[in-house]
């Protein structure tokens, strides 16, 4: 990921705001990365469609864990996007599977928010 800190700051409830990102496998094999945002409703990523002949290697959606695919030296984009529902402040690292390996977590690399307020 080339970003160190999503910073949402200042969204409003029932307002959204994206920030872009890029991906890239640096290895000579294939990577598959799953995003698990299950526990973070507010946090939805737009990740690109893919054609594979392969149906296994689709990037896909599914109960909010998204599943990229990357094949050696590729690079995509992606979109972060936060659509809070109530207001909430958030602090995580973003959780990250690399080829169904749990990613450590890299220094200063979170997702942050702000309180968001409804707009009146």
């Amino acid at each position: 990921c080339d970003l160190d800190t999503f910073a949402f700051h200042g969204v409003h409830v029932g307002s959204s705001l994206s920030k872009s990102f890029s991906l890239v496998n640096p290895m000579c094999s294939e990577a598959e990365i799953v995003y698990n945002l299950n526990k973070y409703q507010d946090f939805k990523l737009e990740i690109p469609h893919r054609n594979f002949a392969d149906d296994d290697k689709k990037n896909y959606v599914e109960d909010n864990y998204y599943h990229i695919y990357l094949s050696p030296g590729e690079k995509v984009n992606i979109n972060l996007i936060f659509s809070p529902q109530q207001v909430a402040s958030y602090d995580f690292n973003l959780p990250v599977l690399i080829n169904d390996m749990i990613a450590p977590p890299p220094p200063n690399r979170k997702v942050s928010t702000a309180f968001s307020r409804t707009l009146r």
